[in-house]
């Protein structure tokens, strides 16, 4: 299996719901999981776009200020996927401030970071804590975990709702 690595630029953010790309690739259908993925790495973009727009709706955006405008405006994501090191605001910080803006969203955090401490981030913001490469079955495994979770979340009666998002 490859690693997660390298494919298509974002300027500011791009969605994929399409159902073929230019290449003739099968893109997932609208009403597949809508995942958001935050990286200031065009590669690392490319490369999530490419692994996971067969199961999932992505959107991309190349900087945490942009990817905090579409969670305002849009709440409709079942994951969002965040780099830890980025320029302008830290991930731990823009994965607090997505929990505040979308709290049923599922929130992944992804680096390259060996030396970056999980205690930077309050542990409810983060479903999981993935690491550059990342192996392109933990990455759909985790995803689809992801989704699933949100899924379950927003399922729940509004009561239980309020409740779970209070908590976490």
């Amino acid at each position: 299996m490859s690693d997660l690595g390298s494919t298509e630029v974002s300027e500011g953010y791009r969605e994929s719901p399409v159902q073929n790309d230019r290449a003739g690739l099968l893109k997932a259908g609208a009403d597949a999981p809508k995942v958001l993925c935050v990286d200031d790495e065009p590669d690392v973009l490319r490369g999530l776009k490419r692994i996971l727009g067969t199961e999932f709706r992505i959107v991309t955006a190349d900087d945490p200020v942009t990817a905090l405008s579409l969670l305002e405006h849009d709440h409709d994501f079942s994951v969002v996927i965040a780099d830890v090191r980025m320029p302008r605001m830290d991930g731990g910080e823009f994965l607090t401030r997505a929990k505040n803006l979308s709290p049923m969203t599922t929130r992944l955090a992804l680096t390259g970071c060996v030396e970056w401490d999980p205690a930077d981030t309050h542990p409810s913001d983060i479903f999981e804590r993935l690491t550059k490469p990342c192996p392109v079955d933990r990455l759909h495994a985790s995803v689809a975990a992801a989704a699933k979770q949100h899924t379950l979340l927003t399922s729940l009666p509004e009561p239980l709702k309020r409740l779970c998002t209070s908590i976490s």
